[in-house]
C-alpha cells in the first residue's frame, strides 16, 4: 500500500521518504483519531513536527487506484525528543477535530436578551423548555463548536435518525465532546466516525446497517506489511440498565422527596448501568389573595349562612371550618357541627374586605366581623377584619 503526508502547506511527501522509524494511525468511535510519528532527529536539530503542525495522510493500493484520505489531524501538544543508548529520537502526535470538541467548553445563552453564556445546562431541553432528541442536542452542540472555529462539519440526516428524547438532565462545565457522549449513551447502536475525504472532516453518527461487510484472509494479514488486532468486548455487555427518578415535592411547610425507578434485566452487580435524573414533582401555592365582598341580604337562618359563605369560596370545603354558636362564650366550631342547625341573627349588609390563606380559616360571628385561625390552633392568629 502506498502512503503520502503532507505537513502543513508542503507537498505530497512518500512516507518511506521522510525518515520516520515509526507511523501508527488509530480510529475509535466516540474518541480523538490520532497519527503517531516518530524518527531520528539531529541531536540538537529543530523538531521536524511541532505544536499547532497539520498532517494529512492518504494511502492507495496501488498506482492506478484513487487516493483515499486516511486521516486529517493537528499536533495539540509539543513533541518529545528521547535519547538512549547511542541513539535519540523523537515522537509527535496529530489528532483529528474531535480533540478540538474534548478542548472547548459548551457554553449557552441564559436569557435571549442577554449576551451572558454559562455553562450550567440542562441537556435535551431547548431555550422554551421544550423536548429535544439526542441528535437535536448533538446538532445544537456542533453548531455551537463551529462558530468557536472547530474545523468540522456533519450530515442532517445522520442527527434526524437520532429520535431519542430522553429526560432533562441538569450538568455543568461539560465539553463539546462530553456532551455528544452523554447523547451517545442513550444510543447504543450507534457509533461515530470521521470522514477525512471532505473538507472540513464530517464527523458521521452510524449504525451497523450503514457498513459493509468485509472479507479479509488472516493469511493476506500475515503477509502484507500491515496489521490487524481483534479483541472481544464480552466485559462491557450490559446485562440490564436502571433509571432512578430523584422527585421533590413542594408542599406549605417544605419539601417531600421519593424515588421512582424503571429498569430492564439485571438491576445490581457487574455491568449495570445505572442512571439517575432529578425531576420537580407538584407544589402547593401558598398565596395571599384578596376578595371584596358584598352582602346585601343575608339569610335568616344559620345553615343557609354557612352555604352561602361556600359559594363565595368554591372548591374550598375542606379549609372553611364550621361557624361558631353565637351569643355562647363556650361555642366552638365542634358544637355547630354536633348540632348541625343553630337559629339564625339578622345580619345587617355590609361590605367586607376578606383575605384568604389556604392555610388559615374563617369563622362568621353575628354582627358582620370575622375570626381566622388556623384549624389545627382556633384561637392562635386571630384579626377582625372590617
Amino acid at each position: 500500500m502506498e502512503l503520502e503526508l503532507k505537513h502543513n502547506t508542503n507537498d505530497w511527501t512518500p512516507v518511506g521518504e521522510m525518515g520516520l522509524i515509526g507511523l501508527t494511525q488509530t480510529e475509535v468511535s466516540q474518541a480523538a483519531g490520532s497519527l503517531k510519528l516518530s524518527y531520528e532527529p539531529e541531536l540538537d536539530g529543530a523538531y521536524q513536527f511541532d505544536t499547532s503542525d497539520t498532517l494529512l495522510l492518504r494511502g492507495r493500493d496501488a498506482a492506478t487506484d484513487p487516493w483515499s484520505m486516511l486521516f486529517s489531524g493537528t499536533v495539540p501538544a509539543s513533541p518529545e525528543r528521547s535519547f538512549g543508548v547511542g541513539c535519540a529520537s523523537d515522537a509527535a502526535e496529530a489528532l483529528d477535530a474531535w480533540d478540538s470538541l474534548a478542548r472547548i467548553a459548551f457554553l449557552i445563552s441564559t436569557f435571549n436578551a442577554s449576551a451572558f453564556n454559562k455553562s450550567h445546562v440542562i441537556l435535551f431541553r431547548d431555550a422554551d423548555g421544550n423536548r429535544m432528541t439526542t441528535g437535536e442536542q448533538i446538532k445544537a452542540v456542533l453548531d455551537y463548536a463551529i462558530t468557536k472555529s472547530v474545523d468540522i462539519q456533519y450530515i442532517t440526516a445522520d442527527l434526524t435518525a437520532m429520535d431519542i428524547a430522553p429526560p432533562a438532565d441538569e450538568q455543568s462545565d461539560l465539553s463539546c465532546a462530553e456532551v455528544v457522549l452523554k447523547c451517545m449513551r442513550w444510543q447504543a447502536d450507534t457509533f461515530t466516525r470521521f470522514d477525512y475525504s471532505t473538507t472540513p472532516p464530517t464527523l458521521r453518527f452510524l449504525t451497523e446497517a450503514d457498513e459493509e461487510t468485509l472479507s479479509v484472509g488472516l493469511a493476506d494479514i500475515l503477509a502484507s506489511a500491515g496489521g490487524l488486532r481483534i479483541k472481544r468486548n464480552d466485559d462491557k455487555a450490559l446485562q440490564g440498565v436502571v433509571i432512578y427518578y430523584e422527585i421533590e415535592n413542594q408542599i406549605i411547610d417544605g419539601t417531600t422527596q421519593e424515588i421512582q425507578s424503571d429498569s430492564h434485566g439485571a438491576t445490581s452487580g457487574l455491568n449495570v448501568l445505572i442512571h439517575t435524573v432529578t425531576l420537580d414533582g407538584s407544589y402547593v401555592a401558598n398565596e395571599d389573595s384578596s376578595i371584596d365582598v358584598t352582602v346585601t341580604s343575608w339569610p335568616s337562618d344559620w345553615a343557609t349562612n354557612l352555604a352561602y359563605v361556600k359559594a363565595l369560596f368554591p372548591g374550598n370545603d375542606d379549609y372553611l371550618c364550621s361557624i361558631l354558636a353565637a351569643g355562647s362564650s363556650a361555642g366552638t366550631a365542634a358544637n355547630y357541627v354536633t348540632n348541625g342547625y343553630q337559629p339564625g341573627y339578622n345580619i345587617s349588609a355590609f361590605t367586607s374586605e376578606v383575605w384568604w390563606d389556604i392555610e388559615e380559616n374563617w369563622s362568621i360571628y353575628p354582627g358582620g366581623w370575622f375570626r381566622r385561625y388556623p384549624c389545627s390552633s382556633p384561637w392562635n392568629q386571630s384579626r377582625t377584619v372590617r
